[in-house]
């Protein structure tokens, strides 16, 4: 076994590492509503702090050897970066991250977020090519989806010296206190979206709902429950497809003050990148959509919502040139929505609801005639990483892809506005916005 730790001040990373090379990590991040508890001393207002302290503890156990152990840390203060790295982990080994909160000041609201940031082959060798005929190319590792993973909560509060460095949590994952269990990749997308960490352990609570964590006012106490990260590879159910593969993630935390808070804002970021055509989902052709456009002379329709291809629900609308139209694309139990200039569009009988968190909006412009801008996306409830504009011009096609949103209930805004011309926009083709929302597979 390899193991490397590294710590300067900010972000943990702990990695899991597998067959070959593999590294995984956590990021610990404080973020507090400085201005919302003011008290008031002579003349001057002193705004209240939030102060988030994160402990962890990570266990590898060799399935054929006696290379196993645990490491421990602490992380406070100004930005720190550490890494943990396990070399040659084998089909039949397992391992565990705890991360447990010292929260000093004000009580806070919890939420964890992470990110899958590499799933790589890094090239196959013979016993991998007889098994594995994806290619060996960047990205086609099955090393995520071969990690049998859980996310629950675990220990109890109080001292983390009193806490010991041995996991054994063979007993913390039967009940309610289950956040999530899959694979690796399936805990780590539900990360990618956001998780309220809830104080009393309930792993079904929802942004909200959601009970916050006490503060601590004596050092080394940590408070509300522990999480705990639990990985395992299957000796029976996995083999030489893992060979060389490597993983690598990302964990962080957020505290966010709980006074006159709800609880509901989420911190963990939407990733958005830009691009030039019709998005290339990861499951090809699963997906359903939303257009605006301007359609051609005689057509009934230039508004859609639904399935493709066109079945759903459709509308009409004119569109004028320099004039910005909202928009706003919402799913959540009772089905979709698509409001555009003054219009509502409704469906609920979508092929599949099994939805990645992936959304497109693409912009198509009309080659001399039009350009189309969409600006001004948001996502409700969160902050987007990324671009929140495109501009398509001159018969080009330009918009952002918009990954990590939650996949039961979300809600996508933003502007179109038509540019290059007076009066009205003509009806000339399928020129406008175009929205697409990616879904697993099509039962």
């Amino acid at each position: 076994m390899k193991e490397k730790l590294e710590l300067s001040r900010r972000n943990v990373l702990l990695g899991i590492g597998t067959v070959g090379l593999a590294s995984a990590g956590a990021g610990v991040g404080t973020t507090a509503y400085f201005s919302d508890e003011e008290s008031l001393t002579g003349n001057t207002f002193t705004a209240g702090k939030l102060d988030l302290t994160v402990d962890y503890k990570t266990k590898y156990d060799g399935a054929e050897n006696d290379d196993s152990g645990n490491v421990r840390g602490h992380v406070d203060g100004a930005p720190a970066v550490g890494t943990y790295a396990l070399g040659d982990v084998k089909p039949g080994d397992s391992g565990c991250l705890e991360f447990c909160f010292e929260i000093e000041d004000n009580p806070a609201y919890m939420w964890a977020c992470g990110d899958l940031l590499a799933n790589d082959e890094n090239g196959r060798n013979d016993p991998e090519a007889l098994v594995d005929d994806t290619g060996g190319q960047k990205g086609n590792g099955e090393l995520a989806d071969a990690i049998d993973a859980k996310l629950y909560y675990c220990e109890a509060p109080g001292e983390v010296e009193a806490q010991g460095g041995e996991h054994d949590h063979d007993d913390d994952t039967d009940g309610s206190n289950v956040i999530v269990t899959g694979t690796l990749g399936e805990v780590l997308r539900t990360l990618s979206t956001g998780v309220p960490l809830d104080a009393g352990m309930d792993g079904d609570a929802k942004a909200g709902r959601q009970r916050p964590y006490a503060m601590e006012n004596r050092a080394g106490n940590v408070t509300g429950p522990c999480l705990c990260l639990e990985w395992h590879i299957d000796f029976e159910a996995v083999g030489n497809e893992i060979q060389s593969d490597s993983i690598e993630f990302d964990v962080a935390f957020h505290a966010l003050q709980a006074r006159h808070s709800d609880g509901t804002t989420n911190p963990c970021p939407v990733d958005s990148s830009a691009i030039t055509d019709f998005p290339e989902f990861a499951y090809d052709g699963n997906k359903w959509n939303a257009q605006a456009v301007v359609g051609n002379s005689g057509d009934t329709w230039n508004l859609f919502l639904g399935n493709e291809p066109a079945d759903g629900d459709t509308g009409t609308a004119g569109w004028r040139f320099d004039t910005p139209y909202e928009f706003t694309l919402s799913f959540d139990d009772d089905g979709a929505t698509f409001e555009v200039a003054g219009e509502t569009l409704s469906f609920d009988d979508f092929d599949s609801t099994d939805h990645t968190g992936t959304v497109g909006l693409l912009g198509k412009s009309s080659d001399g005639s039009f350009d189309v801008e969409l600006s001004d996306v948001e996502v409700a409830g969160r902050s987007i990483d990324g671009p929140t504009s495109a501009l398509a011009e001159d018969g080009a096609k330009s918009g952002l892809l918009l990954e990590n949103l939650a996949a039961d209930e979300f809600a996508v805004s933003g502007t179109m506005t038509f540019f290059g011309g007076s009066g009205s926009v003509p009806a000339d083709g399928n020129y406008g916005l175009n929205a697409f929302v990616e879904y697993e597979d099509d039962d």
